[in-house]
């Protein structure tokens, strides 16, 4: 579905063949449910195709995008140091112990 969707296949009833055919190359499918299984396949490759548009959608929306920067900043180390600080030692200075990495 990923491939087709790449592709730029729209969920339609040629589609379904193709996923058929597709199948068809390395399964048997039965001539008498092929209409059900281009059916079944279309349903799920429209639910596909609709959920991997709206993400795309959410991702390209600028307001999203602002926002997702906006929560960066805000959970940004500086923040997070200064949180944990405040937390630790009560908005004092914290203290920084340096310990050297040995290895073995």
């Amino acid at each position: 579905m990923e491939d087709l969707y790449q592709q730029g296949k729209l969920p339609d009833d040629t589609t379904a063949v193709e996923m058929v055919n597709r199948l068809h190359w390395n399964n048997y499918i039965s001539p008498s449910v092929q209409k059900l299984c281009q059916e079944l396949l279309l349903s799920e490759y429209r639910r596909f195709y609709e959920i991997k548009t709206a993400l795309i959608r959410k991702e390209n929306d600028p307001m999203t995008t602002q926002e997702n920067n906006q929560n960066t900043k805000k959970k940004g180390l500086f923040s997070l140091f200064r949180g944990e600080k405040k937390a630790a030692n009560e908005g004092g200075c914290c203290n920084i112990k340096i310990v050297p990495i040995t290895s073995g």
